[in-house]
């Protein structure tokens, strides 16, 4: 709008301005070419669909090398629990990643899974399986877990209730102590078995 301010004044008087040619609407205008998309780039419906499969391809590969072990499949989960190394193996392998999907859905989901649940769900069985192995670890561990209970609840202000507690569980772990201590149990043969081996 100030070009054409200008060339008004520019021009001499009494000459009109030349005529804008006018638009051909005959004419098609070609088509912009849309941006290419960066390499890669694949959207996260296709990631997923392609992690299922994965994983599914995966879990039918692994359950024919289960069925030619010998036993059942579920017994190597029992007998054969997997620790915390092998854990932090697997995730850092990314073995879960569908090949070419590096950084994207799957992977990001299973490094958050690995960091939120998957590591500290192993640690916490390990520690259990660890605990019942032995009576005493479980008892020493009750211990622990009854004393930080207990100091909680006074921390609370429950500091009577918590007493009373602790009196009711130690008066209770001495009467069974009393019942029990004086009850005798054979170990190894009975007077039966040893008149049996005698005859």
């Amino acid at each position: 709008m100030a070009l054409d301010m200008l060339q008004s004044f520019l021009r001499p008087p009494g000459q009109e301005p030349p005529p804008e040619p006018a638009l051909d609407d005959t004419t098609d205008i070609p088509p912009i070419p849309a941006a290419p998309a960066p390499a890669g780039h694949v959207t996260y419906g296709r990631q997923v669909a392609e992690a299922l499969r994965f994983a599914v391809r995966q879990g039918r590969l692994r359950w024919r090398q289960e069925q030619r072990r010998d036993g059942k499949f579920i017994h190597p989960l029992r007998t054969e629990p997997c620790s915390i190394q092998d854990v932090c193996d697997y995730a850092d392998s990314r073995a879960w990643v569908p090949p070419g999907h590096d950084g994207g859905i799957a992977e990001k989901s299973g490094v958050a899974y690995f960091a939120v649940i998957g590591k500290p769900m192993v640690t916490y069985h390990r520690v259990r399986i660890w605990e019942y192995e032995r009576p005493l670890r479980w008892l020493i561990w009750l211990a622990i877990r009854f004393a930080a209970a207990m100091a909680v609840l006074a921390w609370l202000g429950h500091g009577r209730l918590a007493a009373w507690i602790t009196g009711a569980v130690l008066a209770a772990a001495v009467i069974a102590a009393a019942v029990l201590m004086p009850r005798r149990s054979y170990v190894g043969e009975t007077p039966e078995q040893e008149e049996e081996d005698a005859e």
